[in-house]
């Protein structure tokens, strides 16, 4: 199988590229990605494409709103703990301390031992929301998989870490597989829940913009009109957290929180 990799360094090229003319060659294609009336709506969750351009650039309130309410489900104490070395005195140990010593002092040996801390400032933790499905999917279940990703990676910073956050979609058309990739967040940016919301729970950043990736950058030999189908997303890096819509979890709310304390819970031993 050939691949195409189609790789944008933050979510304002994916945008201009979305938003470029079709190529000449192109022309000729439909273009979902612009299809209006009430099962396109449906199928969306906007109207127009301008419609969605507007909520990906302006931020999505109503996609801001369902995350607040939804944040109530989470159990995390928000105390992330690792080992760090720290040394103890004592009558033996692994090196002395000479001014101990010259004092006269019975333990004057230094003894590192481990302790627990709740400080992570330099630890950057990797996610990748993988927002690929098929048409049967419900649009509904967007918003809960992208609210859980985003709930993972706010409680990760307000604990310490350092998160960086991609948008995965890859689909096979014909024996091709477009690997589109998009960085939502570097590692030292804020988490910005508003902006972030539409890309992370909105049908549209598939149903339009990838959409459009995919009648722009799809060679005509492996064009589909269905755009393929979805190829789940795997990690590329060790404790690289992937979140996939394609996941069963994901049926329901209860579910999906139940699946993100779950992944909260290994950071808290």
């Amino acid at each position: 199988m050939k691949t195409k990799e189609i790789h944008f360094d933050s979510i304002s090229a994916l945008v201009n590229r979305a938003l470029a003319p079709m190529p000449e060659e192109f022309t000729g294609r439909a273009q979902e990605s612009r299809s209006t009336g009430a099962e396109a709506e449906k199928f969306t969750g906007t109207s127009t494409f301008q419609e969605a351009c507007r909520l990906a650039t302006e931020g999505w309130s109503a996609g801001r709103k369902r995350l607040l309410e939804s944040q109530r489900e989470i159990e995390f104490a928000g105390s992330c703990k690792s080992l760090e070395p720290e040394f103890f005195f004592d009558v033996a140990g692994d090196e002395p301390e000479v001014a101990r010593f010259l004092e006269g002092e019975p333990e004057n040996m230094m003894e590192y031992q481990f302790d627990y801390t709740d400080k992570q400032a330099n630890k950057v933790q990797k996610i990748t929301l993988d927002i690929c499905t098929g048409a049967g999917t419900s649009a509904d279940r967007f918003p809960r998989v992208g609210a859980c990703m985003l709930m993972i990676a706010d409680a990760l910073e307000s604990a310490g870490y350092r998160v960086e956050i991609d948008l995965s979609m890859i689909s096979d058309s014909k024996g091709l597989k477009i690997d589109v990739l998009a960085r939502m967040k570097e590692a030292d940016q804020p988490l910005d829940l508003n902006s972030l919301a539409f890309w992370s729970m909105h049908p549209s950043a598939l149903r339009r913009f990838e959409f459009a990736l995919y009648e722009r950058e799809c060679p005509q030999e492996f064009y589909c009109h269905s755009y393929g189908g979805s190829v789940k997303t795997k990690p590329k890096h060790e404790g690289e957290i992937v979140v996939s819509i394609a996941d069963p979890q994901f049926g329901s709310d209860r579910d999906a929180w139940t699946y993100c304390n779950e992944v909260l819970a290994r950071f808290n031993d």
